[in-house]
């Protein structure tokens, strides 16, 4: 019998509440995962109510092997009835990757979807060529129009004669709309913004920056003391005065000559006075960005590029039997969002989400139509997926929501993986962040 800790048994007892666990690297989640799904199974639950989200194919593959031997090795040592039925019906249970999820929920229902029954994923290098030769056509039939906006779009975005860099502007914010619930509301929305509303965003994010930096030089600014270097001490002082102020910092780096017992600190003081210098590079192309008048009909142009885009590269996809990642996870919307959503959703009594720090904005949304027992986990620190629109931020709203009383809360910080002296360094690393 395996030993739990204490905050693995709550994650794992934990019933009638929707849970979000917070695991770091080597916490044991998906054995505890495992342990969830069997305790439950045991209780009577049945897997065939279930569906267990994972990141990858592998990772789900990996699991359906883990939960058969599990429940094989319960099934052999008690001859418990019911677990030998779910072990004969694990087969067909649903884990998988999200996207695989929804590729299921729509070929099961097709008819209440905008996608043939037949249809395949394209591989990743098809669904690039299908959206570059879409982008091109675009743009050639916009030059032939001579619409006023974008020829300026045009002119600015011209380099070496050619319109690459436009082409990839409205690449990535088609990319991106296609991220969100409602990708033509948020590109109709996004290209109506005034400036002030983007640059009040944009000094939103300097200034949480900005406030990180002097935290970090507080604490600098003691070890400096404890240290006695004078110099650097006197010299990041003014420069922390230099970030409360929000001025430019002029301050010439002192050297530190033959004080190897040093360097570590005068390391730290130049790789902060070197963030400091870029967030206020940062903060100079905000304030010098054109006026709405100026950008708004080239952002104006530029979404409408990007709607154009993908008018002509859905009709690719449908000439071809073709849906990408994005089209299973909107026609899954659709679908749950439907008339028939509710009596769809019914069928489900519990949820599992692997990696749920890096989930995008359209995911999320999914997500939020079921109305079953849900369970959460996944890590901040190893969310890696943001050029992929995932947002981490989901998970740290819904951590806060749940401790508030939305739901229930567990944080697994022991690690089983690694020795105290690998811990500790990443420990004392991330206690800066």
């Amino acid at each position: 019998m395996k030993e739990w800790t204490e905050q693995q048994r709550k994650a794992i007892s934990a019933r009638n509440c929707n849970l979000l666990v917070s695991a770091g690297a080597g916490s044991g989640k998906t054995a505890v995962m495992l342990e969830r799904i069997c305790s439950l199974l045991r209780e009577g639950a049945d897997i065939r109510k279930m569906t267990m989200c994972t990141f990858t194919k592998t990772a789900a593959a990996d699991m359906r092997r883990k939960l058969s031997e599990t429940l094989a090795d319960c099934v052999e040592k008690t001859g418990d009835a019911w677990l030998e039925k779910q072990l004969a019906r694990l087969p067909a249970a649903e884990i998988s990757t999200l996207h695989s999820w929804c590729a299921h929920i729509i070929k099961k229902w097709f008819f209440y979807s905008d996608l043939e029954p037949e249809f395949t994923v394209a591989e990743e290098a098809e669904e690039a060529a299908l959206k570059s030769e879409a982008a091109e056509e675009v743009l050639e039939e916009e030059k032939e129009r001579g619409d006023e906006a974008f020829a300026g779009l045009y002119a600015a975005f011209l380099s070496n004669r050619s319109h690459r860099r436009l082409k990839e502007a409205m690449l990535a914010v088609y990319d991106y709309s296609r991220a969100q619930p409602n990708p033509d509301e948020w590109l109709l929305r996004s290209a109506s913004r005034k400036d002030s509303e983007y640059r009040e965003i944009l000094f939103s994010a300097i200034k949480r920056d900005a406030e990180k930096l002097v935290s970090d030089a507080e604490k600098l600014l003691a070890d400096l003391a404890a240290a006695k270097f004078n110099k650097d001490y006197e010299a990041l002082a003014v420069l922390k005065e230099c970030m409360e102020s929000e001025v430019a910092c002029t301050l010439t780096t002192p050297q530190l000559r033959n004080k190897p017992e040093l360097e570590e600190l005068h390391a730290r003081f130049k790789e902060l006075k070197a963030q400091y210098a870029e967030l206020c590079r940062r903060r100079e192309k905000i304030e010098s960005m054109p006026s709405h008048e100026t950008s708004l009909p080239y952002c104006r142009a530029l979404a409408e590029l990007a709607f154009k885009l993908g008018e002509k590269y859905a009709a690719s996809k449908r000439e071809k039997g073709k849906a990408d990642y994005s089209d299973l996870e909107h026609q899954t919307l659709k679908i749950l969002g439907g008339e028939h959503g509710e009596r769809i959703l019914s069928e489900y009594t519990h949820v599992f989400v692997d990696e749920y720090q890096d989930i995008s904005p359209l995911q999320e949304e999914i997500l939020k139509k079921f109305k079953c027992e849900m369970f959460f986990v996944g890590d901040v620190k190893q969310s890696i997926y943001g050029f992929r629109m995932c947002r981490p931020k989901f998970f740290i709203d819904k951590r806060e929501r749940y401790r508030k009383g939305e739901g229930k809360t567990v944080e697994l910080t022991a690690n089983f993986r690694s020795g105290a002296k690998i811990l500790n360094t990443v420990n004392g690393i991330f206690l800066q962040l």
